[in-house]
């Protein structure tokens, strides 16, 4: 009996109409617009600051002095002021360095090349520049130097200011072009190269060095400052080195 009834149930169902499927509600899906990236020129921060403002650590070369010890064949401890670092290549005596010590009275470091002929400076690592913007490579230095022999004769190429920009980010070296001093002893002098760099956000190694003839020259060269400056965008345009 139960199975009869168990059958009419199912008969009634099936013949009961089947209802039509439900239509799905369409949601409209918004609408997802890009956000640009901002645009790296626009993030300068050397842009807001006045011209000629230093921007590379300690250019005023202050605080204790590092001591170094460097050479081989004649070891010579140098003084070399905090956040730099001591470079140069003696072309007579590959393994002597000059002497290099501090000069409180003159505010400097002062470079003694006894016995180098060749280059000798510093050198700062690790300088964030920004891409557009134009920079001024400013050292400021005393000479006080002699002719060994007084009647021998002084080239310009005896003694000039030389230097080099190595963009770390880019694998590039730009040389700094060679300037010749005014005169053997004098003031403050003051040499100037005006760079810039179309690469994005440039890292660079700043070297500054002298190159000299030892067996021409003789005395000292004291070193006061070695600045990056901000510069105007249309200073030095007909001597900007790109790098």
């Amino acid at each position: 009996m139960k199975r009869i009834i168990l059958m009419l149930l199912l008969i009634v169902a099936a013949c009961q109409p089947i209802a039509p499927a439900a239509t799905p509600t369409m949601v409209p899906v918004p609408t997802i617009t890009a956000t640009p990236l901002p645009d790296p020129s626009g993030s300068n921060p050397h842009a807001n600051l006045p011209a000629f403002s230093p921007i590379n650590k300690n250019w005023t070369l202050e605080g204790r002095p590092v001591l170094v010890e460097v050479g081989h064949d004649q070891v010579r401890t140098l003084a070399i002021p905090p956040q730099w670092s001591y470079v140069g290549v003696n072309e007579v005596y590959p393994n002597v360095p000059p002497y290099v010590y501090l000069r409180d009275d003159l505010g400097g470091y002062q470079f003694e090349p006894a016995y180098v002929s060749g280059t000798f400076g510093l050198a700062q690592d690790g300088i964030e520049l920004f891409p557009e913007q134009r920079y001024i490579v400013k050292i400021t230095y005393t000479t006080d130097l002699s002719r060994i022999n007084s009647t021998g004769s002084f080239l310009l190429s005896d003694f000039t200011v030389q230097g080099a920009v190595y963009n770390t980010s880019g694998g590039t070296t730009t040389g700094l072009t060679p300037q010749t001093i005014p005169a053997l002893r004098s003031a403050r002098n003051e040499q100037i190269w005006v760079i810039e760099s179309d690469k994005p956000f440039p890292t660079i190694r700043l070297e500054v060095f002298f190159k000299f003839r030892w067996a021409t020259l003789q005395g000292g060269i004291i070193v006061h400052k070695i600045e990056i400056l901000t510069a105007p965008a249309d200073y030095g345009s007909n001597a900007v080195l790109r790098f």
